[in-house]
């Protein structure tokens, strides 16, 4: 999947200037979204360091190992002044967009909140999915396994699509969300088709109980 990304990539090359006026070590962030691969070069001891993000990239290869994000940093010392070149890849059918200045504190912030929101809506799916498994293997009424795996199944796209699925189930695969989402997606609605076909069953059981 990766090779045929590389294949259909378009690349583009920003230069940035960086002057730090001050008497601290200065540090900036930069917002890398929107390229499959972005590559910093910026000076370093023994001529250009590099550095990488994108989500092409694996994530103990990135700069910043936030699993949503595609961020760059750099320290540039008191009364200095820098050249930062970014090499930019795009696949033929994204929009280009350019490398933004990110204010750090409140990306941390974002992705805290938003750790505990997900982590909530996540955790909330996971735990109705179980009850209806438990309920399954108590009552033995299909419809609450095909409804347990329909939420497993929606659960676990939204977690490939939200970027913490790359983060905690597979860092060293970037790209592999392209096939997992809509896998995900088809399970689910598999499971969501076969819950109506269960259900109609289960009224003429009732009515027989009744």
């Amino acid at each position: 999947m990766i090779d045929s990304l590389i294949k259909r990539s378009k690349v583009f090359w920003l230069r940035i200037s960086i002057k730090n006026s001050s008497e601290n070590i200065g540090e900036w962030w930069f917002d890398c979204h929107g390229s499959s691969q972005t590559t910093m070069f910026f000076p370093g001891r023994n001529g250009f360091s590099v550095r990488k993000t994108g989500f092409r990239v694996p994530l103990s290869g990135r700069d910043v190992k936030l699993g949503e994000e595609y961020l760059m940093n750099v320290f540039v010392k008191p009364d200095t002044a820098i050249t930062i070149y970014f090499r930019r890849e795009f696949l033929k059918i994204s929009k280009l967009s350019a490398v933004k200045l990110a204010n750090k504190p409140a990306i941390l912030e974002d992705d805290r909140s938003s750790r505990y929101l997900q982590g909530a809506f996540f955790g909330l799916l996971l735990i109705i999915a179980l009850y209806n498994l438990l309920l399954y293997f108590f009552v033995k009424e299909k419809s609450n396994i095909h409804y347990a795996l329909y939420l497993l199944s929606v659960n676990f796209s939204y977690l490939a699509g939200s970027g913490y699925g790359f983060e905690l189930f597979w860092p060293n695969y970037p790209g592999n969300f392209v096939s997992i989402i809509p896998m995900g997606w088809a399970s689910a609605g598999f499971f969501l088709c076969s819950i109506r076909k269960v259900i109609p069953a289960n009224k003429k059981l009732f009515t027989k109980m009744e």
